[in-house]
């Protein structure tokens, strides 16, 4: 099965110490004023990110553990910015998704894009979180 923590990067905020390394400046038009904006979240594009992202769901995993110990298995070991796990058999996997789900969500990483090679871990999730399959023509 895989998932996509929803716009992951928007919702890990920087160390406001670090906030002034984030800068961009902007201008509506070339004679209008520059003015400069601090960043507060995670930006896409930057070397970093990907780290980020992956190292902030880490530490989610390890401070609910004795919550999610299955979600919280699959977050430190199998991520990379998106979820790809699986299990050797369905109520396993559907146990697996519950704590994802949980864990993910009470870390403000809510859970999207949901795919699997049985239907019945798809069945049950909002059809909204679920992978856009596109048709073949």
């Amino acid at each position: 099965m895989a998932a996509d923590a929803e716009k992951m990067y928007r919702q890990i905020l920087v160390h406001e110490e670090d906030r002034s390394l984030q800068q961009i400046i902007w201008t509506s038009h070339s004679e209008d004023k520059i003015t400069t904006f601090c960043l507060n979240t995670v930006t896409y594009g930057l070397a970093c990110a990907p780290f980020l992202a992956v190292r902030t769901l880490q530490q989610l995993a390890r401070d609910e553990n004795t919550k999610f110990p299955r979600g919280s298995s699959v977050l430190l070991r199998d991520v990379y910015v998106d979820i790809f796990t699986g299990a050797n058999t369905i109520e396993e996997a559907l146990q697996i998704q519950g704590q994802l789900i949980q864990l993910c969500k009470a870390g403000g990483f809510p859970l999207k894009k949901w795919a699997a090679n049985s239907n019945q871990l798809t069945e049950n999730t909002p059809e909204e979180d679920r992978m856009k399959l596109k048709s073949r023509s």
